[in-house]
């Protein structure tokens, strides 16, 4: 099922939806020294962003990297990046999507493949 995240005023920052951080166990491992690919297929009318967060060695999740922006899109458009080097100490990742403007997007199909 697509998940959509309205955002109806903006003074600053973005708001995301990201894979729950709830269960450590339930959230992929990283690999140190490697990168990730993350995809997700989107439709919206501002621009967005991939988001990375990882669980550093306390077990707090921590803002990791961001995409570049992709376009706005009417119709259902694949969004990939490819993460920085997982950073030591760090242990799983969680990826979602943000939207920097009042507006709309929704979201579906998030993948992750480790390189």
């Amino acid at each position: 099922f697509a998940e959509k995240l309205q955002l109806t005023s903006y003074t600053g920052g973005d708001a995301k939806l990201v894979s729950q951080q709830h269960d450590p166990t339930c959230e992929p491992i990283g690999v140190v020294g490697h990168t990730d690919t993350v995809s997700a297929w989107y439709k919206s009318d501002q621009p967005v962003h991939l988001v990375a967060y990882y669980m550093d060695q306390a077990g707090v999740w921590q803002f990791w990297d961001q995409s570049n922006s992709f376009p706005a899109a009417t119709n259902y458009t694949q969004a990939s990046w490819t993460t920085p080097t997982f950073p030591a100490g760090a242990s799983r990742i969680t990826i979602g999507l943000s939207l920097r403007a009042v507006g709309t997007v929704t979201m579906d199909d998030f993948g992750l493949v480790q390189n």
